[in-house]
């Protein structure tokens, strides 16, 4: 279930996203990704979303599946990027963690990777599981 929550985070990001995007979007630009109170909201979104991207990155192996298309996305060396971007977010070592900055520093193409292989692993994984719809969820809340 750690895809299923990291797909809802980016979910959540790409809709605060479109609200904060101009600056998020220049921010990126000139490679400037810093912690804003304004634009905070979206950067704990994407915080979460790209750090726990990073727990199903690595447990893919682990599954031995044969993925062509998330293969070649797992080659275009963001990984070890995010597994330190990953790092900062949940082991922070400073406000202003240098670990931060190797990601952002890709500009747009990090983030569009990120939301590729986040969209394969989704195509992948709700190709072999059943999850409940939202009146399902809702059902079940109700009833616990």
């Amino acid at each position: 279930m750690r895809f299923h929550n990291s797909s809802n985070l980016r979910k959540q990001f790409e809709s605060v996203l479109a609200r904060d995007r101009a600056e998020l979007e220049r921010r990126l630009q000139t490679k400037g990704i810093v912690f804003d109170p304004k634009l905070l909201e979206s950067e704990m979104y994407s915080s979460l979303w790209l750090g726990c991207l990073y727990s199903v990155i690595e447990g893919w192996p682990n599954l031995k599946i044969d993925a062509p298309r998330i293969t070649q996305l797992l080659k275009k060396g963001y990984k070890k990027k995010l597994f330190d971007f990953r790092n900062a977010v949940f082991h922070p070592v400073d406000y202003d963690d240098a670990r931060f900055h190797a990601l952002a520093a890709e500009g747009q193409k990090s983030m569009d990777w990120a939301r590729e292989i986040t969209n394969e692993f989704q195509n992948f994984f709700e190709s072999i599981l059943v999850f409940p719809s939202e009146e399902q969820s809702e059902e079940q809340s109700n009833e616990g």
